[in-house]
């Protein structure tokens, strides 16, 4: 049996299914805000390992320090981004004479996670978060840029892609320590057959920065008179000048 309904009855539903749909909440969009915390209090300990390679000298120095950060204030800037103050203290690795270094700043701005230290301006992330995509994270950088490392100038941004691109989002036990969701960056990945430039960071979801690793290193294969053979050697054990930098999250 067919039943008519009718015109007052359907609005009616028509009504009720509306507000049935308002009622529902949509899930929550995984921005991944939460891969940058910033609150002021915040206090992060990285073990810190370099290698720094001084051509001058011909010498390879090996460094270990803890590295403590920590977000002590917060203003606006000209713009009225809220931007984070971060101190950041060195100590040895026996955490003994721990001493003032330099100050950092962290920001939000728009969909960029912007990180500033050693009048350096970085895109560390974009938001929302998703395996494999890129942005420009060097974008406020000159890519001509020179650092000195042991005395010698070094082109530090030399051969980096226009692009930071996340390569994995998963577990992760980092130096002991496990997190539930971890975005692995990869920035560089560049190797010539005299420089190599290599920079990755992970972050943990509610932590920030975990890991840390960096290779920016030259050569002239000078201690090796076949050319070719110095091409098949390990870069930490043919570079010349330049670094090599660890960092991890310790606590």
């Amino acid at each position: 049996m067919i039943r008519v309904l009718s015109t007052s009855v359907l609005i009616l539903m028509v009504i009720l299914v509306s507000i049935s749909c308002e009622n529902d909440p949509l899930p929550p969009v995984d921005e991944g805000l939460d891969f940058f915390p910033l609150e002021v209090g915040m206090e992060s300990r990285f073990r810190l390992d370099s290698i720094i390679y001084d051509d001058s000298e011909n010498k390879v120095y090996y460094r270990s320090h803890i590295l403590t950060e920590k977000v002590v204030d917060t203003f606006r800037d000209q713009t009225n981004v809220l931007i984070y103050r971060i101190e950041q203290s060195v100590s040895d690795t026996n955490d003994q004479g721990s001493h003032f270094a330099r100050n950092v700043w962290e920001s939000i701005d728009g969909n960029e996670a912007i990180r500033q230290e050693f009048s350096l301006k970085y895109n560390k992330l974009e938001f929302p978060v998703s395996i494999d995509q890129q942005w420009p994270g060097n974008k406020y950088v000159d890519p001509s840029t020179v650092i000195i490392v042991a005395g010698e100038s070094i082109e530090l941004f030399k051969f980096w892609p226009e692009n930071y691109t996340l390569i994995f989002r998963q577990a992760e036990t980092i130096e002991g320590i496990q997190y539930q969701d971890v975005i692995t960056i990869l920035q560089a990945d560049e190797d010539s057959k005299i420089e190599r430039r290599y920079s990755l960071e992970k972050y943990a979801k509610d932590f920030g920065l975990v890991y840390r690793e960096m290779q920016i290193l030259d050569t002239q294969c000078g201690d090796y008179p076949d050319f070719e053979e110095c091409m098949i050697v390990a870069w930490d054990l043919k570079a010349e000048r330049g670094f090599i930098l660890r960092q991890w999250r310790i606590e």
